[in-house]
């Protein structure tokens, strides 16, 4: 099941083209990433392991690759599914 339409503010409309960003990618990780939810109740979307292998098999070996080390980056997400702000995740980190 697709999610929702994502709307953007003029913020993350800021912050993806001041960070080199593609929209297409911030869709594709909307769709494709892994959800979470923050401690104010937004969510977080990222592209984990499973996420990656699932777009890899949507979109092909040779196009996925093309944009596979562009992905490592994060969706702030309200629940009324605007996207808040993205950003280039720095450091992985495990959840445990």
């Amino acid at each position: 099941m697709p999610r929702p339409e994502l709307n953007f503010t003029l913020h993350a409309e800021k912050r993806y083209q001041q960070r080199g960003i593609r929209r297409e990618w911030i869709h594709a990780v909307y769709e494709h990433g892994k959800r979470r939810y923050t401690r104010d109740g937004s969510l977080s979307f990222s592209m984990d392991t499973e996420s990656r292998l699932k777009l890899r098999r949507r979109l092909g070996d040779r196009a996925y690759r093309r944009i596979e080390e562009k992905l490592n980056f994060y969706l702030i997400v309200s629940s009324d599914n605007t996207l808040i702000t993205v950003a280039h995740r720095l450091k992985k980190h495990r959840r445990g």
